[in-house]
């Protein structure tokens, strides 16, 4: 009991509710149209600002993107700040962790779930670009130093890896990219 009115009260400063009708896990959100949605904190993955250009499947109508978009057993957006949602998911999610993407923007990863720092080749080591994890089976490029990395997922009790080699680029295998915000 204490912890629900612990994460309720986090939620209340945040400006974001919990259900009270299921676990104190499950989070209300806003989506771009104003409808609430629930999401269930502890399956979080990615936490982010909202990018028009990457965001392409959503439907390019007025308000289709929200100001964060949420990546857990489904994508959502919502009109709450990501420091705000990540706030308050941390509560459940307490291996939720900030790193910086090649923008200068932060993202918020699950570091238990997630394995790296993985080798960038120099083909893909563009503006900001310095490490990149494994998360969700998708890559995620970081601004981060690959030790950065490894330490972050390490502390979340994740998969961290020993820092990649420049003399394995021959031996990297293509993995898909997750959606990527254009370099300022």
């Amino acid at each position: 009991m204490t912890r629900l009115l612990s994460i309720a009260s986090v939620a209340l400063v945040a400006g974001v509710g919990f259900s009270s009708l299921s676990c104190a896990e499950t989070i209300s959100l806003t989506k771009p149209n104003g409808q609430q949605v629930q999401i269930d904190a502890t399956l979080v993955l990615r936490i982010r600002a909202a990018i028009l250009s990457a965001d392409e499947s959503l439907p390019h109508v007025p308000g289709a993107i929200g100001k964060t978009r949420v990546d857990w057993a489904q994508t959502n957006q919502v009109k709450e700040e990501a420091a705000t949602v990540a706030k308050v998911v941390v509560t459940s999610l307490p291996t939720l962790t900030q790193l910086t993407l090649p923008d200068g923007d932060p993202i918020w990863l699950d570091g238990r779930k997630s394995s790296g720092p993985t080798f960038v080749p120099s083909t893909d080591k563009m503006a900001g670009v310095k490490s990149a994890l494994i998360i969700g089976n998708k890559r995620q490029l970081l601004a981060n130093s690959p030790e950065e990395v490894a330490a972050a997922i390490k502390a979340a009790g994740g998969d961290a890896r020993p820092i990649p080699s420049a003399n394995i680029e021959a031996l990297t295998v293509t993995i898909e990219d997750w959606d990527a915000p254009p370099l300022k």
